[in-house]
């Protein structure tokens, strides 16, 4: 695994400003190393389809890592999942990465596909197993509670072999547990430096008692961002814009949040990078119009200082 330190963006087209394909172009130009897309089928705020999405960027790139961050595997059957990634992974010429997660947060969406939301863990864990069969092997057969399939063969296979990095999302033990069985990557979501030093502790126990070198596992930290010319301004910014998704006080967001001036966010990244963080996916809880001016600082002026 490489000791880089990497970067990425969460691609947020801004309607009248940025298509997605300037987004992706400008992302790249600026040698960010990932773009990611989240997804949900229904959600609090408009979402997109995280693999469009990213096909839409492969076209408009050469080089940068393309992601979800992430897909909702509970609520697709694990035989199109392969399908469709291996499309991205064609299609950029092998650059995909497959971000999964359980979701949970808004029940309707998995009313909507007929998936109880209790079944969602076992779903995803079983979906995963079937998934990475399919993207590496012939003739599978596999007979689960939740997936059936019989001497099937999908073809093509990816580009990336055996498959593109698989990177879990979450903080929980269960979650931890998928990593250390399935995942290249382990993608938390607004951790506190204490919380994240707590559950990389409990990450590496768990690897050792599986026999799986940690190091093989890369730290990743997906993390909103709201800078301004004071702290003050940053931080009532990123409450408009996380509050009502989140649900997140003035306190938990000053500890789970990267804000303030631009001085102020690249020390306390600086603090998450000693602690192990290897790959730094940037979401926006700044104003949409502001994203343009937030890539190009990201770029000069705090990634320079924290690459190793």
């Amino acid at each position: 695994m490489t000791n880089k330190t990497k970067f990425g963006l969460f691609v947020r087209p801004v309607r009248d400003l940025m298509t997605v394909s300037e987004f992706a172009k400008k992302a790249e130009d600026l040698e960010f190393d990932s773009l990611w897309s989240g997804e949900h089928l229904a959600f609090y705020t408009p979402t997109f389809d995280s693999l469009t999405l990213m096909a839409v960027c492969a076209g408009a790139t050469k080089k940068i890592e393309l992601g979800t961050a992430i897909l909702l595997m509970p609520l697709r059957h694990p035989a199109w999942v392969q399908k469709s990634l291996t499309t991205l992974d064609y299609a950029s010429g092998g650059r995909s990465i497959l971000g999964i997660g359980i979701g949970g947060a808004y029940e309707k969406e998995f009313e909507t596909v007929n998936v109880p939301v209790r079944e969602r863990g076992a779903r995803t864990d079983e979906g995963l197993e079937l998934l990475k069969k399919l993207m590496a092997e012939n003739n599978v057969t596999y007979n689960g509670k939740f997936y059936q399939v019989n001497d099937l063969t999908m073809e093509p296979k990816p580009i990336r072999k055996p498959h593109p990095p698989i990177h879990i999302a979450g903080n929980s033990e269960a979650a931890l547990k998928r990593t250390v069985r399935f995942g290249d990557g382990w993608m938390p979501i607004l951790l506190s430096l204490d919380i994240y030093k707590e559950t990389t502790i409990m990450l590496e126990n768990l690897a050792h008692k599986a026999n799986r070198d940690p190091n093989t596992i890369e730290r990743d930290m997906f993390i909103y961002i709201s800078m301004d010319k004071s702290y003050e301004k940053a931080l009532d910014t990123a409450k408009n814009a996380l509050g009502n998704m989140y649900s997140q006080s003035g306190s938990a967001l000053e500890t789970r949040a990267i804000v303030g001036t631009p001085s102020q966010c690249l020390e306390r990244l600086s603090s998450y990078s000693d602690l192990g963080v290897q790959h730094f996916i940037f979401h926006w809880a700044c104003k949409p119009q502001d994203i343009p001016w937030h890539m190009d600082t990201l770029s000069a002026d705090i990634i320079p200082k924290l690459r190793t």
